[in-house]
């Protein structure tokens, strides 16, 4: 339904309701303040809803999948000739439940090493102004430096995924491992980066984007 249905929905019930009482004498018109949980005259009701079908896992895409294995072999490719870089894709559906990507003839590079705060940094555009048809599902990034912490999210990530911006999920590649982060819930291992991703995908720099700030 994306990003804002909640917002949306809240307008509208709130619409509704203002319409049945429009006198404004505070009457009840969907559930007695007893009926509501809290105390005093005002409460909190939360309402979940639940998916019209089940969002797809990106990693058992197998377009995803080469694309994993085209930013890792690009995360390579900069360890090796410059400094390390991460890349990323975003991932949306249209209301025909669609795979497209962001950007859809490329990938994202990242931004240089903070030398100061010892940090690498992939910024990806992401908002319902990108998808306007569609909604959007995550991305996917790499970690290229191999240390105890590449396979985890970092902060900044969890706090991306968090807002929903670029959807509810993201994919973390690096050396050892794939690895999913969802908003709720902690990282899941996807599985061994060399036995989940296709070999012999090469990185040509050619297809590299750079995200407007």
């Amino acid at each position: 339904m994306g990003a804002n249905a909640k917002n949306h929905l809240a307008k509208a019930l709130a619409l509704r309701l203002g319409q049945r009482d429009f006198l404004d004498q505070g009457q009840s018109v969907v559930l007695k303040p007893s009926a509501i949980p809290g105390t005093g005259k005002t409460g909190v009701i939360n309402i979940e809803l639940s998916p019209l079908f089940q969002e797809r896992d990106l990693s058992k895409d197998a377009s995803v999948l080469h694309d994993m294995a085209e930013l890792w072999a690009c995360s390579e490719f900069t360890t090796l000739q410059m400094d390390p870089r991460e890349f990323g894709i975003v991932y949306w559906m249209d209301r025909d439940q669609v795979l497209h990507r962001i950007p859809d003839d490329g990938i994202f590079l990242g931004e240089p090493e903070d030398l100061a705060k010892n940090t690498i940094t992939t910024l990806l555009p992401c908002g319902p102004e990108l998808h306007g048809a569609g909604f959007g599902l995550g991305h996917v990034h790499t970690h290229p430096i191999d240390d105890s912490d590449a396979p985890l999210p970092s902060p900044f990530d969890q706090n991306k995924v968090r807002s929903g911006a670029c959807g509810n999920k993201f994919y973390i590649v690096s050396e050892p491992a794939v690895v999913a982060y969802f908003s709720k819930g902690d990282p899941r291992l996807t599985g061994k980066r060399k036995s989940t991703l296709p070999s012999n995908v090469k990185c040509d720099p050619m297809r590299w984007r750079q995200v407007k700030k």
